[in-house]
């Protein structure tokens, strides 16, 4: 289909715009935006300052994706990291992140993701060093507060589903089977620093930071929220700096193999969230849009722990070499 050929809702763009926010409740009702202020400002300030630390401590890499049966590299570089819920799921949705202790999981832990296996940043303590060095380590702070962010998003997730109040007895594995993210992968990307980008091939949209796709590997009707941070570019003149401030990021929503039902794009800023409600990612698929500056996307997920650590997948490989001998 050529570009442009489309219908699409998107109030960035002049004649587009009109119609775009009937267009995403009615079109997408599955879709919910999560307000920067529904979080005290702390918040936002250490979740960036945490992925900050993060990037400059290297812990993003460019990785690989298994598309059209061939190896494809990311234009993102990203990070995983894993969840364990130590207390009651009902119970777990404080914001202030809990201590390091609290965070511990088993080290190789995976997550199965568009057909090649990601390998998560480890809460444990390294070998070699003590308990409390490991507590006060800027690495660990940072995960804690991601794990903050993640009970904020269950909580919003929670509220936006209608299932704020429901009671912590059989609703409670509903719950968390629905909302209880224990996954988040965190893309990172500053389009202005040499990132080839690939343009939006069926409305025309922009520049994509991450084609249309659905995300896989996770359990079944669960639901997905996304976190978006920000930061200031650094190290750029007045003339970039102001393009980063009129080119917002943008999420594409689409309905999966429909090319009637129109398109929107949706405007991300710096602290805002979103989330799609379980049921979405079944019928739809999203991208993500480049803006000028660059940006964090923590997306947390509801994956089937069982078989993801790397113990698992080496007793299961030996099991397979066993019965061939």
């Amino acid at each position: 289909v050529r570009a442009g050929n489309l219908p699409f809702f998107d109030p960035t763009k002049r004649d587009h715009d009109k119609g775009f926010h009937d267009a995403l409740a009615n079109l997408y009702p599955q879709f919910r935006l999560v307000s920067r202020s529904s979080l005290e400002m702390s918040v936002h300030v250490r979740v960036k300052r945490a992925l900050e630390d993060l990037e400059a401590a290297g812990f993003f890499k460019q990785d690989l994706v298994w598309v059209n049966s061939r190896l494809v590299p990311t234009r993102v570089e990203r990070l995983l990291v894993r969840f364990v819920f130590a207390t009651s799921f009902c119970a777990a949705t404080t914001i202030p992140p809990p201590s390091h202790l609290e965070l511990r999981s088993e080290p190789g832990l995976t997550y199965r993701y568009k057909g090649l296996r990601l390998f998560g940043l480890s809460w444990c303590c390294p070998p070699g060093e003590s308990e409390e060095e490991w507590s006060q380590c800027r690495c660990n702070r940072a995960l804690a507060e991601l794990w903050g962010i993640n009970q904020a998003l269950v909580a919003a997730t929670k509220s936006e589903a209608g299932a704020h109040g429901s009671s912590c007895d059989e609703a409670a594995s509903t719950q968390r089977a629905l909302f209880g993210y224990n996954v988040a992968l965190i893309n990172y990307l500053w389009p202005g620093a040499g990132s080839v980008l690939r343009g939006e091939p069926y409305y025309g949209l922009g520049d994509m930071a991450v084609s249309w796709h659905a995300d896989d590997g996770l359990l079944e009707g669960s639901a997905i929220a996304v976190y978006n941070a920000m930061p200031a570019p650094h190290n750029i003149g007045d003339a970039a700096e102001e393009k980063h401030d009129d080119v917002p990021w943008r999420v594409g929503l689409k309905v999966a193999w429909d090319v009637e039902t129109p398109a929107v794009a949706v405007p991300m800023a710096d602290g805002e969230a979103y989330v799609m409600l379980p049921g979405f990612n079944e019928r739809h698929q999203h991208c993500v849009l480049a803006g000028a500056g660059p940006r964090f996307s923590s997306t947390h997920r509801v994956v089937d722990a069982t078989h993801a650590s790397v113990d698992a997948a080496l007793a299961q490989s030996w099991a397979v070499l066993a019965a061939e001998a």
